[in-house]
């Protein structure tokens, strides 16, 4: 994380949020199949996905990774309609 926000690395986890899996399984999902695209069987993009090769390449994308979730939820929130439903939202929660 580039410290300009909070670490809420634990506090997410338990959350229960909903579809916290999603996020994972879409993301390295694509990931084989750009493999698999780029010539290797499946078979072996399945054993690149278990070697270090995915924590070499995790090394320093955090803040890749970060932008697009910060382009995600700006996007999201781009449509008015998203915006106010999560407000009344979060006024019945309180």
């Amino acid at each position: 994380m580039n410290g300009k926000y909070m670490d809420f690395s634990t506090k997410v986890s338990e959350l229960g949020m909903y579809s916290y899996d999603r996020v994972a399984w879409t993301y390295w999902n694509a990931f084989a199949n750009a493999l698999v695209e780029r010539g290797y069987t499946e078979a072996q993009a399945m054993e690149i996905l278990k070697s270090k090769h995915m924590r070499w390449m995790l090394d320093g994308a955090d803040d890749k990774i970060e932008r697009l979730a910060e382009r995600m939820v700006a996007d999201y929130l781009k449509d008015a309609r998203n915006k106010t439903s999560i407000d009344a939202m979060l006024k019945e929660a309180v």
